[in-house]
């Protein structure tokens, strides 16, 4: 999943649970894109660690700060 910005994390929070929850059964991580950041805040975080707490696999969080 990738997202333009880290404010996208809470404004989309049941399609990153969604996405997550319903990802096949693998053994690769699943890799969240957040694109156009330098940091995540406490709030946009607790989305992805709440939607990685409902799956077995790895979840990566890849932050692509401003160029």
């Amino acid at each position: 999943m990738s997202v333009l910005s880290p404010e996208a994390l809470t404004q989309q929070r049941a399609e990153v649970r969604a996405v997550i929850s319903s990802a096949p059964d693998r053994h690769e991580p699943l890799v969240i894109i957040v694109q156009a950041a330098e940091e995540l805040r406490e709030d946009e975080l607790a989305v992805v660690l709440d939607a990685a707490g409902r799956t077995d696999r790895p979840v990566i969080i890849r932050v692509i700060a401003d160029a």
